[in-house]
């Protein structure tokens, strides 16, 4: 496949554009600062700390029961979107496409600040919402003069076909035009959130890569975070997997001391990327600590891999666990 770069235009750049001009000018939403990228050896100190953290090696994550599935959907274009309870009620949303289209949870949520609830029902009109993403949204739009979920256009994005002349591909291909992974990353977040940053990996087994140091460290969490990943090898296989910080494990103790509470990483989400295929992990919840991990089939290496965040800290009162 080639692009001429001077005729193509990004479609992840292109709704970045939009979503400026729908909530005002462009001065109003200033780029979100392009953070740096530090690839690091398990265990490494003294990082940044605004940094996309790009750890060798896949930390092991326990899988945590409470950590649903609320609805799959495949839409027209191929996508599929999942809706996932991340433990304690909060639906993220993950959306993995082929690498000629973009993502159309990302489309809703940079032009509308959609929740998962009205996602699923601008999609799915004809279906009936899960009770949790109905509960999800009305906590998100708590004190908002009218909470109730609004009637949403389908988005452009959600009928595109592979043949789409005027639809540029946000691709994750090694032959020459890889970079456009990372720099299509960075423009469809410019504004919408307060740091972002991609990399394109190669010749690797394993990564865990973080939204900023204060997540990898555990001093802090983001109240806005996206995830993403891309296959950019052929006859390759790659396991993505999402984590999230959570409870793993209470332990009662003799009364009257406390139980003893055990955090750790547990999974969200897993899934296979075939060539060309790409992912991305949405979560709004105002005390998300998430990190993704990238793995070869079998622990061997594969030859090309895009990893991405965006996020938003978390205010100053606003995380829980250690």
């Amino acid at each position: 496949m080639s692009t001429s770069s001077s005729a193509r235009t990004s479609a992840f750049a292109s709704l970045a554009l939009a979503a400026m001009l729908l909530s005002g000018s462009a001065a109003a939403r200033a780029a979100s600062p392009l953070v740096d990228v530090a690839i690091i050896e398990s265990g490494k100190t003294n990082i940044a700390s605004e940094v996309l953290i790009v750890e060798k090696g896949a930390s092991p994550a326990h899988r945590i029961g409470s950590l649903r599935s609320v609805a799959i959907m495949t839409l027209r274009n191929g996508a599929t979107l999942e809706f996932i309870d991340s433990g304690d009620g909060h639906i993220d949303v993950a959306e993995r496409t082929a690498q000629l289209l973009p993502f159309v949870s990302h489309e809703m949520l940079l032009l509308w600040n959609a929740t998962p609830l009205e996602i699923f029902r601008t999609l799915n009109p004809e279906a009936p919402a899960p009770q949790a993403l109905v509960a999800d949204h009305y906590r998100r739009t708590a004190g908002n003069a009218n909470g109730e979920p609004r009637d949403l256009a389908m988005p452009a994005s959600a009928t595109f076909a592979f043949d789409a002349g005027a639809l540029e591909p946000y691709v994750c291909d090694p032959l020459g035009i890889a970079d456009n992974w990372s720099e299509d990353w960075k423009a469809a977040f410019a504004g919408i959130t307060t740091y972002s940053a991609a990399s394109y990996l190669h010749h690797f087994a394993a990564y865990t890569f973080y939204p900023g140091a204060k997540v990898y460290y555990g001093t802090g969490t983001n109240r806005q975070t996206y995830l993403g990943a891309c296959n950019g090898t052929e006859d390759a296989i790659v396991t993505m997997s999402v984590d999230r910080w959570v409870v793993t494990d209470v332990t009662p103790n003799p009364y009257p001391q406390p139980p003893t509470i055990t955090w750790g990483w547990g999974t969200v989400d897993v899934l296979e990327l075939s060539n060309g295929e790409k992912y991305t992990y949405y979560s709004g919840h105002p005390a998300g600590r998430y990190r993704g991990r990238v793995e070869g089939p079998g622990g061997m290496p594969v030859s090309h891999m895009g990893v991405a965040a965006a996020w938003t800290p978390s205010f100053p009162l606003g995380f829980g666990g250690p």
